[in-house]
């Protein structure tokens, strides 16, 4: 359908709008297209002469005129309609990447606990609690613990949950209750005094922490009896 676009500055389009209502026309649209529609140019000349009368006939420069202002006040909501409608469609298209990338994403665990990752273990390790793992290793000293924010919290925690915790002069140690028995059993059968040659018939994990005891004044030869005495 072909669209005529006019412009009329406000007085102009006021004053239209009060002859339009003024000759019984409901919208300024009916009353311009019974304008246009009277030309002579447009209607056979019988027709013209009983339907409209001279004065009644607008210039068409005028009528231009009042087409352009119309479009003109139609254009601005136009291009709004258009902004939202892309709009629209551009967050439906941030939508479906969104939904896609979620879908994407793994749905397993990995492999290990957060403790097990602090202690630095690798991911193919046993997963577990920080008293599971102790049981594994056996011996948990908070020297080779440089993450620890709070030692004394941490190792309370492993106290309450059946640890056995040492207090030394510069650090925590946590020990396993398996661990402890055949520790203290392993030292209280050796009659050796040398304490260097006693730590090297250990395990590692035992030579280090009869080392860190003996330091500590925590383990100690008794030469009466022959033999090694843990006061804990």
């Amino acid at each position: 359908m072909p669209i005529v676009t006019i412009k009329l500055t406000d007085e102009e389009f006021n004053q239209l709008k009060s002859k339009a209502a003024s000759k019984g026309y409901e919208t300024i649209s009916d009353y311009l297209k019974s304008i246009a529609l009277s030309e002579p140019k447009l209607l056979p000349q019988a027709e013209v002469s009983q339907k409209v009368q001279p004065e009644e006939v607008m210039p068409k420069e005028s009528l231009q005129s009042i087409l352009r202002a119309v479009q003109d006040m139609i254009n601005p909501f136009t291009a709004k309609i258009d902004e939202l409608a892309r709009s629209i469609g551009e967050l439906r298209e941030r939508l479906d990447r969104l939904e896609e990338a979620i879908k994407k994403l793994p749905t397993q665990q990995p492999a290990y606990s957060y403790e097990e990752k602090r202690i630095g273990r690798t991911a193919s390790t046993k997963k577990g609690t920080a008293i599971e793992r102790l049981s594994v290793e056996g011996v948990v000293f908070q020297s080779e613990l440089s993450w620890l924010n709070n030692p004394k919290a941490f190792f309370e925690k492993l106290k309450r949950e059946g640890a056995i915790v040492i207090e030394l002069e510069k650090e925590y140690v946590a020990v396993d209750p398996d661990f402890w028995d055949k520790f203290q059993e392993r030292i209280s059968g050796m009659k050796e005094k040398d304490a260097a040659k006693v730590a090297k018939s250990l395990p590692d994990k035992m030579a280090t922490l009869f080392k860190k005891l003996l330091s500590d004044g925590k383990i100690v030869y008794d030469s009466a009896e022959n033999s090694w005495k843990i006061s804990i």
